[in-house]
């Protein structure tokens, strides 16, 4: 008995069918232990698969079978193969696939949108939609798929001119998905811009930019304009007439491409108001007033006029419901065309044209006769013309009316600048002012006399202007001056010779000026001259060295007088003094100097006398007054000696002391300057001495005041070795009376002669005198010694 062993081939493998799509899906299997091979066999067989038969390597877990029909039912038969002798079971299925996917299609494009639309499938659970771009309407990222139960949806928010790729599957109810159904469309271009090119009363213009391959533009306006609504056209212009005032339209353009169309724009503008309704006032010569009710919301009004101003203008702009119109033809006749415009030119109403003409020119104004406070004014008549206004500023009343062509002015003010204006007065209109400026005459020349002297006036009167000259004359005419008055002057000042004190004189004064043609009134003024001068004196007893006292006679009618005085000697002093005074004192002279002394009287009126003037002539300097020698006496009291220096030999000399001492107590009046001897004074004390002389004539000298200083205690002569006595002269205090004495040692060096003084104790001085003794024949080179108790007593060559 044969015995056979075989090995029994594993259980076969877990099957799952995955991913099942239109066209496929997906088989997988679990691991089979030493299996190499996976036979998978497939009918109907897929396309291109030849018997549908696919062997696999034992290591893959699944396999995914293309190409497949769309709802078809596969037969799946999966086994493994061992060792090519071994084979698990067969595992058989059966799979389904998908139907076709839906048919996607984009209707309604437009800029911004696009409705997508997919054809429904059967039992379809629900569809996945993805676009690229995604846009932002879509919830979640571009990653995410967009489940939709519908058959269609609204894509928004998308961009202009964007090609967007649209892809949709469906899911069914038994987990297979349609393969994808893929659309790509691009959005149409933006709308046009609607741009407003005019808004009138009765008309606006607007234009569209372009969009290419438009095929038509849809416009619309709301509310109709005369009664239509719809404009489309395949233009980008648009005129639209018959408009009614102040009305909101809207219009709305969408361009029209093939298969598409833009998103829609609206533009909303006001038609303008009613045109302005104008009229004219205050027509004048060269300008004229436009006034019209103002228009609401109106920004700014323009004005054309034809022809242009004078200055070629034509076109103003105003920001106000009137305008004055200037510089403008005279007797003109103009169109001005007027219109409002909103803010940001909104909006410009319908034209509307005024006519007017301006007035005529007015003629030339003259005058003539110009006078200090009148004037005579002409002028030529002009057409048109009824009455004419004068005006005057500065103002000398009412403006005057006129129908003649003159007029006289006589209330005007001397030397003013008048500005004259001449108006004509018409129907309808005022002419320009024409304006002529003019000065009055100045007022008559006014005469004042800055110096009425006894024989003289000085005359002085207003300047004027270079052109202008004067005319001056006196009356009673002065003897011997006939040939100078009536006097033709250009100068402002003139002085009056050969006149007689105190007498009246008349004068008259105009002023002409032949250029201008003006002639002043006539001045007539008198004036009477002054006395003569005060008589002057300088009394000899007020003379002194430095001052001297001027006196003159009282004047009634002077409010003053004007002292003069210089030397004669030197340019030095020359002083003037005012005063009311009948005297004057001068100060600050020199001694021995000749004065010249000149006084006027100052009158009331500007009055002054003629010049009275004397000399007269200082008195010396006043004698010097010295103390030539001083000793203090043994009663503790000084005894001086004074003397003084003479002026002439007939002097009489006045000395006093302060304060009065000893023996002298009271004034000392001499004429002699020898020594005078003053006892009794006190150590250490100043005493002032005074002393001035008085001359034969009368004058007196100044005083001259000393101020001696007393020794305070006696004294002695101190020296060291100088060769004369009179070298000496230096002084040192010594207590004579407390056991001192004045020595003198006086010695002999080959044969020069050598001296010394000073203050030395008694009993020193008396053993150096005893110590020194000569006799007459050796006196030349011995010493020799002298000692006294004395003030001031070791002088000159005296020796003990």
């Amino acid at each position: 008995m044969s015995v056979a062993t075989f090995e029994t081939a594993p259980s076969p493998p877990d099957v799952s069918v995955s991913a099942v799509r239109t066209d496929e899906f997906t088989i997988s299997w679990s691991e089979v232990a030493n299996a190499s091979l996976i036979e998978i066999a497939v009918v109907p067989a897929p396309a291109l698969s030849g018997d549908g038969v696919f062997k696999l390597h034992s290591a893959d877990r699944q396999f995914t079978l293309e190409r497949l029909d769309a709802e078809t039912v596969y037969h799946v038969t999966l086994k493994a193969l061992i060792q090519s002798v071994i084979v698990t079971d067969s595992i058989q299925l059966n799979q389904l696939t998908a139907p076709l996917p839906p048919v996607v299609y984009a209707t309604e494009i437009r800029s911004s949108s696009m409705e997508i639309q997919w054809t429904t499938i059967p039992e379809a659970a629900h569809y996945v939609l993805n676009v690229y771009p995604r846009p932002e309407s879509l919830p979640g990222s571009a990653e995410e798929s967009f489940e939709l139960l519908e058959n269609s949806i609204l894509l928004t928010e998308l961009r202009a001119e964007t090609r967007y790729e649209i892809t949709v599957w469906a899911v069914l109810i038994s987990g297979s998905t349609t393969n994808e159904a893929v659309v790509s469309q691009t959005t149409a271009p933006l709308p046009p811009k609607i741009i407003l090119k005019e808004a009138r009363t009765t008309r606006a213009a607007l234009i569209f930019t372009p969009i290419k391959s438009t095929i038509e533009y849809k416009i619309t306006v709301d509310p109709p304009v005369a009664g239509i609504s719809d404009f489309s056209r395949t233009s980008t212009k648009l005129d639209l007439l018959q408009t009614r005032p102040d009305v909101e339209y809207t219009v709305t353009i969408i361009a029209q491409l093939e298969g598409k169309a833009t998103d829609s724009r609206a533009l909303t503008f006001s038609s303008a108001p009613p045109p302005v309704v104008a009229s004219g006032k205050d027509k004048r010569s060269t300008s004229i007033r436009i006034n019209w009710d103002p228009v609401p919301e109106a920004h700014r009004y323009y004005a054309e006029i034809t022809p242009p101003t004078n200055s070629g203008i034509s076109r103003i702009p105003i920001y106000t419901n009137f305008v004055q119109l200037s510089d403008l033809k005279e007797d003109t006749f103009y169109n001005m065309t007027i219109t409002a415009v909103s803010a940001r030119s909104t909006w410009t109403t319908d034209d509307h044209i005024c006519e007017f003409s301006t007035a005529p020119k007015m003629s030339k104004l003259t005058t003539i006769d110009v006078t200090s406070h009148a004037m005579m004014l002409s002028w030529l008549e002009v057409d048109k013309i009824e009455m004419y206004r004068l005006e005057f500023s500065p103002s000398i009343g009412a403006s005057k009316y006129e129908t003649a062509f003159d007029l006289f002015v006589d209330n005007m003010e001397p030397d003013t600048e008048y500005e004259i204006a001449i108006i004509g007065i018409g129907d309808d209109f005022e002419t320009d002012p024409y304006r002529l400026k003019r000065f009055t005459a100045p007022p008559a020349p006014v005469i004042n006399f800055p110096s009425i002297k006894s024989r003289r006036l000085d005359l002085e009167w207003n300047s004027l202007p270079d052109d202008y000259y004067w005319i001056v004359n006196i009356y009673p005419v002065p003897a011997g001056h006939e040939d100078t008055w009536p006097l033709k002057t250009e100068e402002t000042t003139f002085t009056a010779l050969g006149l007689e004190p105190e007498s009246e004189y008349s004068f008259t004064i105009r002023a002409v000026s032949e250029q201008r043609a003006l002639v002043t009134d006539l001045t007539t003024i008198g004036q009477k001259t002054a006395p003569l001068g005060p008589p002057i004196k300088v009394p000899n007893h007020t003379v002194r060295t430095t001052s001297a006292v001027v006196e003159w006679e009282e004047i009634p009618t002077a409010i003053s007088y004007k002292v003069f005085a210089k030397s004669l000697h030197s340019g030095s002093y020359d002083v003037h003094y005012t005063t009311s005074a009948i005297s004057h004192v001068l100060q600050d002279l020199q001694a021995l100097a000749e004065y010249e002394v000149s006084v006027l009287a100052l009158l009331v009126g500007n009055g002054v006398t003629d010049v009275t003037i004397t000399t007269f002539m200082t008195a010396p300097e006043p004698p010097t007054f010295e103390v030539v020698r001083a000793r203090v006496k043994k009663d503790s009291t000084v005894h001086v000696n004074s003397t003084w220096s003479s002026i002439t030999d007939d002097d009489e000399y006045f000395i006093n002391m302060s304060p009065p001492t000893g023996s002298f107590r009271s004034q000392l009046v001499t004429k002699s300057n020898e020594q005078f001897h003053i006892t009794g004074l006190a150590l250490g004390r100043p005493y002032r001495f005074g002393i001035f002389a008085k001359l034969p004539d009368g004058k007196r000298t100044d005083v001259r005041s000393v101020v001696y200083q007393t020794p305070s205690s006696p004294r002695c002569y101190e020296c060291s070795s100088v060769s004369d006595p009179k070298d000496c002269i230096a002084e040192v205090a010594c207590p004579l009376n407390s056991g001192y004495s004045c020595m003198t040692f006086d010695r002999r060096e080959n044969g020069r002669r050598m001296l010394t003084r000073g203050c030395k104790k008694r009993d020193a001085c008396e053993t150096q005198r005893k110590s020194h003794k000569c006799s007459s024949k050796h006196r030349h080179s011995c010493v020799l010694v002298g000692c006294c108790n004395e003030d001031l007593c070791n002088e000159g060559d005296r020796l003990n």
